[in-house]
């Protein structure tokens, strides 16, 4: 069964988009994928894939996004066990950065050279974030991302680069700059004329929760495709803003949360569609004794009593924090495009 993915670029050419990166998912899978391990060849490598991109979609503001380097991220205050194996160096799941033949898909010379050299990216995360060799990588990825694209890289402590993201989503779809297109055109007075726009590039599925129309996840081990909010609900058959719901019912195994036995993706979206859409209707269901459960009736409810205290626990675990007080504004965001690179925007069909 195939589900609503864009191989191309949606419709942004009048739009002021905003570009957001996952710092991390990002310098650990080309980092993983060199061997040996090369800080050097890694960050050149990632400063390319950073640059096709940008010279493809022509956004007007872009932004990496960092993990808090130390690790002391709140969440681990609601649980102790979140994301601890993780963070042990613990190979997780074994997804595809993709290859330079599927990024062309998105139909732009720029992108057919871009990950050139980049070695197999096909590689299992078992980088663990005190090797001293990644460290190096990171810093170099970071300082030459800033010097060489002018990209500002933030981290807050106590969050994650999934907060980051949320959080300059909101802002991006909740300004009004000029559109890429009026801004090169010099065009004082033009704004986007459809609005703002977000593109995030990374393949945590937490993102999910953040689908909107104008906000896609350009997910890369999905062959570089834009998932939409449609995406979401026709493979969950739920809402984006559902997703956390169905995540804490699930649980997440590589963040270390736990979830309810015997509940997927198929129980927990009967669940919340047959019982008000939330967790709090279907727990006010379940109190009142009119809730729908799916067979065995008794042992899901059981379950679900028993258990409710860890489940909305996990709600709050996975729950994305929107505001966080970040210490670079939107507007500082703002990337100007190289002089000798802009034709190339405005050669596309």
């Amino acid at each position: 069964m195939s589900f609503p993915m864009l191989v191309r670029p949606p419709p942004m050419r009048n739009k002021c988009l905003t570009l957001l990166f996952d710092g991390n998912l990002m310098v650990r899978r080309f980092y993983e994928a060199l061997k040996p391990h090369d800080p050097i060849r890694c960050s050149r490598n990632i400063i390319s894939r950073i640059r096709g991109l940008a010279e493809a979609l022509g956004p007007s503001y872009m932004a990496i996004l960092q993990d808090d380097p130390q690790r002391s991220y709140f969440r681990k205050l609601i649980d102790p066990q979140y994301k601890a194996v993780r963070h042990s160096g613990v190979a997780t799941s074994k997804r595809s950065f993709e290859s330079a033949s599927a990024v062309s898909m998105l139909g732009n010379d720029a992108l057919d050279t871009m990950v050139q050299n980049t070695g197999n990216i096909d590689a299992e995360l078992t980088v663990d974030d005190n090797d001293v060799e990644f460290k190096e990588t990171l810093f170099k990825v970071r300082q030459q991302c800033e010097r060489i694209l002018g990209i500002q890289w933030v981290t807050v402590a106590g969050y994650e680069a999934d907060d980051l993201l949320a959080t300059y989503a909101k802002l991006a779809m909740n300004h009004s700059p000029r559109s890429t297109l009026a801004k090169y055109q010099g065009d004082t007075d033009g704004l986007g004329e459809d609005g703002p726009c977000v593109v995030m590039l990374s393949a945590d599925k937490d993102l999910y929760q953040l689908l909107r129309p104008d906000v896609y996840l350009c997910d890369p081990t999905k062959r570089f495709s834009f998932l939409m909010d449609a995406y979401v609900r026709h493979k969950f058959h739920i809402m984006p803003d559902q997703f956390v719901d169905l995540q804490a019912l699930m649980g997440d195994a590589a963040d270390g949360i736990r979830g309810l036995d015997g509940i997927g993706p198929v129980r927990g979206a009967f669940l919340l569609n047959q019982n008000g859409g939330t967790l709090k209707s279907l727990y006010d269901k379940i109190d009142s004794n009119t809730a729908i459960i799916p067979k065995p009736q008794d042992s899901i409810t059981k379950s679900l009593k028993d258990h409710r205290e860890r489940i909305f626990r996990n709600q709050s675990i996975f729950r994305l924090v929107d505001d966080v007080s970040v210490p670079v504004p939107m507007k500082d965001l703002q990337w100007q495009m190289p002089l000798e690179r802009r034709s190339h925007l405005f050669s596309r069909t």
